[in-house]
């Protein structure tokens, strides 16, 4: 990890406010598209600048960066994505009688 970035993340607060000498632009969760069903933003944005921050410290090619970052970055954003489709049937059920019985097995939990 390039020891700019390796500062600006785990350094004090104060190194926050010290010119780093480059520029860097990190625009990582919406680029997922997991909604907030999926209850993963934070973590895959989380993973998301740290796998970019690798690749970019691995590769001179930003284009090659980017490929590599994309292949790692995809089956977790894809796991995320597929589990909220899941969880959208429990929150918002299609008909009355499916939320009936979402809230008759809410409902049983709790006991």
């Amino acid at each position: 990890m390039h020891s700019a970035v390796r500062r600006l993340v785990f350094g004090p607060e104060a190194d926050f406010s010290e010119p780093l000498g480059v520029h860097v632009a990190i625009a990582d969760a919406p680029a997922h598209c997991a909604t907030p069903m999926a209850g993963r933003g934070t973590s895959l944005a989380l993973l998301g600048a740290w796998t970019l921050t690798e690749e970019l410290g691995r590769h001179d090619d930003v284009e090659a960066a980017f490929s590599a970052y994309e292949q790692r970055q995809r089956p977790h954003a894809a796991a995320a994505q597929e589990f909220a489709r899941g969880g959208a049937d429990l929150v918002v059920p299609a008909t009355w009688e499916a939320i009936e019985a979402r809230n008759t097995r809410l409902r049983a939990a709790q006991r």
